[in-house]
């Protein structure tokens, strides 16, 4: 995938009010969301990140004529797919699924979570089509060598990875060697995940319109 000229490294101070702006894309994509569900993230924070996927699906289809596709993988001690690219269509069944996603805990394996998005992309991505994950971490992984390992053959499939770490205890390092540094946010605060949903956005779609963040009930 080609970045877009707006690509940015957003640091979002806990009280910051400068609410970047949602976007509506016109963009053909398959997008695989990779979310950390351990031990050190809380339900509560869990639920948020939950709520930030179905803010960034909700804004990348709405209203436009984007090609979208999109899969969810949670990993913790193990990892399960949620739903692959192919599963659901429905945004509206998209959103109630990620509503009703578990949240096992336990240890960060990066790894686990990134091999089973490169097994969905082998399996049901699209030909031709840019292929990106979305991690989503708190933390530093639980097996460094075997994540950086993933890293790398994700590289060697031409697979996209965009890193949000959130919370105080990043490891920013780990991100950038996962993802190119221009690919990399960090959000100090779990309550502005949403600040950044344009700035990611725009990296993923050649036309965007300025809008209002949607609400996630």
């Amino acid at each position: 995938m080609e970045p877009s000229s707006t690509a940015v490294v957003s640091t979002i101070a806990p009280n910051s009010t400068d609410v970047s702006p949602i976007t509506l894309c016109n963009a053909s994509a398959d997008i695989v969301f990779v979310l950390d569900a351990s031990g050190s993230i809380g339900d509560d924070q869990y639920r948020m990140v939950l709520s930030f996927v179905k803010n960034f699906i909700n804004s990348s289809t709405s209203g436009s004529s984007s090609d979208l596709r999109f899969g969810l993988v949670i990993f913790s001690d193990d990892v399960q797919t949620i739903f692959d690219l192919e599963s659901y269509n429905d945004i509206q069944e998209l959103n109630e699924v990620i509503d009703d996603a578990p949240y096992p805990g336990g240890f960060t394996y990066t790894d686990k979570g990134l091999n089973m998005a490169r097994q969905i992309f082998l399996q049901h991505g699209r030909v031709n089509y840019p292929h990106v994950i979305i991690l989503m971490t708190d933390g530093y992984s639980t097996s460094r060598n075997e994540t950086l390992l993933e890293a790398k053959g994700l590289r060697v499939n031409n697979i996209t990875t965009i890193s949000i770490g959130f919370g105080d205890i990043i490891d920013e390092s780990e991100l950038n060697d996962i993802s190119e540094p221009t690919d990399v946010f960090m959000v100090n605060d779990y309550n502005k995940l949403d600040y950044i949903l344009g700035q990611l956005l725009n990296k993923l779609c050649p036309t965007v319109v300025s809008t209002m963040a949607p609400s996630s009930t």
